[in-house]
């Protein structure tokens, strides 16, 4: 953040100066890069409000700031405005104090055009709506894949499952995936198709003994039926 960078500044670089252990034209060089990084202007101000260092304007004498007064801050550590008039655009303006030996020597502040955070904010926004777009597009894809290698799938196994269970063993699940739901159609499809010849052969099996019962019960109606008519005479019925 510029308050972050503004009290990087102030230890150490501007509190150099005020304990003559820095130049400033050495603190210019340093901070010039700095304000370049930023795309901000930084001050050194004075207690008096004089600019003792402008990265904007290097070597410049000191320039008083009419009206400058640090208490128009209150407990803020930022202002928005043209500061005092110095600017004719619009700036987000943050200050942090320079302090020596437990005592204010100055304040480092950065402005920064309020345009250019809006078009940063803007900037952001607009990566959060494409992100968001993208997250969109890759939900849609997924419920795609979903809905056709899984879901139509699963009902197309369901409904199999419900003919099986009303006694239609001839409906066939058409799911070859190479995957566990293709492998549990495909072991569905032979359960089904096993049952199927099973009741087949069922069929076979009570049609072939209910054959072999009738032959035989038909003859013996037949003479029962000779025997009461008289058609087979006593003396013979004993045969039979």
């Amino acid at each position: 953040s510029l308050y972050r960078e503004s009290a990087l500044i102030s230890s150490n670089y501007a509190g150099n100066y005020f304990s003559k252990t820095m130049t400033l034209d050495e603190i210019q060089t340093q901070l010039s890069t700095l304000s370049t990084y930023l795309s901000s202007e930084i001050w050194i101000v004075d207690t008096h409000g004089s600019i003792i260092l402008n990265t904007a304007a290097p070597g410049c004498d000191p320039t008083p700031v009419p009206g400058f007064n640090i208490t128009d801050f209150g407990s803020r550590y930022y202002q928005t405005g043209t500061f005092y008039n110095q600017f004719t655009s619009e700036m987000l303006s943050v200050f942090s104090p320079i302090t020596v030996n437990y005592k204010v020597r100055g304040y480092v502040v950065i402005h920064k055009p309020t345009s250019s955070l809006v078009s940063y904010a803007n900037g952001l926004v607009a990566i959060a709506y494409e992100t968001l777009g993208l997250l969109f597009l890759a939900a849609f894809v997924v419920l795609i894949l979903f809905t056709y290698v899984v879901y139509i799938p699963i009902r197309k196994i369901t409904k199999a499952a419900d003919e099986y269970a009303a006694g239609n063993f001839e409906k066939k699940i058409d799911v070859h995936s190479n995957d566990e739901i293709g492998y549990l159609a495909a072991s569905l499809n032979y359960m089904a198709n096993e049952l199927n010849t099973l009741e087949d052969d069922q069929k076979k099996f009570v049609s072939n003994v209910s054959h072999d019962f009738r032959s035989p019960l038909t003859s013996i109606k037949g003479y029962v039926e000779a025997m009461l008519d008289g058609t087979i005479p006593v003396e013979m019925q004993d045969k039979y």
